[in-house]
């Protein structure tokens, strides 16, 4: 078994529902996506680099798809759960950051959850990568009320902390969960 410590919160506050379909947005290694499927989930994984997960993935329920989000459609009320952690800053603009959150509401069947990150102005990589956008948090939180969504957790934090390449950075993270009613 993988452990993720945000499907074990998802867990904990009954966000998963079995069976349902899930959506793993910028999966990286897969390990949230291998996790979601051991608990029951179908899920769809995408990344434009995916040759970890396929490896990983074994006889697991999991989709992989190979794609920059921006280029992925997603359908309209399909998913019980999209993630996007660690991906949404990655894209060039905060417009292409709202226009994919939007997407991802739209996505979510009625009581559908999503879980996404977002990084704030203070991140140490604000000052050096001109092809990432960082969003204050009061204006995260404006743009995800105005979809209509209910919030279950938002959560702020900023500190140093380890890179997976190696050494450290001063990160400034936004975490969100909301819930389609």
């Amino acid at each position: 078994m993988i452990k993720s410590p945000l499907v074990e919160q998802l867990k904990n506050l009954n966000l998963i529902s079995v069976p349902g379909l899930a959506l793993d947005l910028g999966c990286g290694d897969g390990g949230d996506s291998i996790a979601l499927a051991e608990v029951g989930l179908n899920v769809v994984a995408i990344d434009k680099r995916t040759e970890e997960i396929v490896e990983r993935k074994g006889d697991l329920t999991i989709s992989v798809v190979t794609s920059d989000i921006r280029d992925f459609k997603i359908e309209k009320e399909k998913y019980n759960l999209i993630i996007a952690k660690n991906v949404l800053p990655f894209l060039g603009s905060k417009e292409e950051s709202y226009q994919t959150i939007r997407s991802i509401s739209e996505g979510l069947l009625p009581g559908g959850s999503m879980y996404l990150t977002l990084f704030g102005p203070k991140d140490a990589w604000a000052m050096e990568k001109s092809n990432m956008n960082f969003i204050d948090y009061d204006e995260a939180v404006s743009f995800l009320n105005s979809l209509g969504l209910i919030s279950i957790h938002r959560l702020t934090e900023e500190g140093l902390g380890p890179l997976k390449s190696g050494g450290i950075k001063y990160w400034h993270i936004h975490r969100f969960l909301y819930k389609k009613p």
